[in-house]
């Protein structure tokens, strides 16, 4: 797999969600892992750490994967097309493996990412609505040790919930969150999250899920 030299990534601006856009190659499209001819696909630093029940999960679901892939290639410089592919086919691959809920959500909040810079509004609200409900997921079912893990996906969920035009919802996790003794701790989250009330509050944010220019 072809992977972007780091001197040829340039961040632009960061969005609300954590979407980064950037000018040059986007290093997002290479995130997953395909191989060429299983099309088995993974995040890169867990790719090789297959158990023997989850390769045998894998080589029954090929069929599925080759239907979903098409005749897109994977080895090659890749477009959001087959961004977009790549993450759908590592889906695919971490429900066969029982993946945590955080992993999956993480997958769909990037296809979220990949809908909003193809402009595919459908899209754009199908894939946050499935990483809402698995943040949400590991927000009340895990136990959260660590607090910038904790800070950051009750953000999330507040900021999905926003996007997908839940504002009651939003106001209340944002609210939440503002009282979290610890949130003065990390100022570049307190000022996104004071950001986003301030907002709100206003009336300055509307209530249907949006691109941003």
């Amino acid at each position: 797999m072809l992977l972007p030299r780091p001197n040829a990534v340039r961040v632009e601006r960061r969005e609300s969600d954590f979407h980064e856009v950037t000018r040059g190659v986007n290093p997002l499209y290479y995130q997953i892992a395909v191989c060429p001819q299983c099309l088995y696909a993974a995040y890169l630093d867990d790719f090789a750490t297959l158990a023997r029940e989850e390769a045998d999960a894998l080589r029954r679901s090929e069929p599925q994967r080759r239907a979903l892939a098409g005749r897109l290639p994977f080895t090659g410089e890749r477009d959001v097309v087959q961004a977009t592919r790549s993450f759908e086919l590592a889906i695919q691959c971490y429900q066969q493996r029982q993946t945590r809920p955080p992993r999956l959500g993480g997958l769909y909040h990037r296809l979220a990412w990949l809908a909003r810079e193809q402009g595919d509004v459908v899209a754009e609200r199908t894939w946050p609505a499935q990483a809402l409900a698995h943040y949400q997921q590991v927000y009340l079912t895990e136990r959260l040790d660590d607090e910038t893990t904790e800070l950051t996906l009750q953000y999330l969920i507040g900021e999905l919930h926003l996007r997908l035009g839940q504002v009651a919802e939003a106001r209340r996790w944002f609210s939440d969150l503002l009282r979290h003794p610890a949130l003065a701790k990390k100022p570049y989250l307190a000022t996104m999250v004071r950001d986003r009330w301030e907002g709100l509050r206003a009336g300055e944010i509307p209530a249907a899920s949006r691109s941003e220019a």
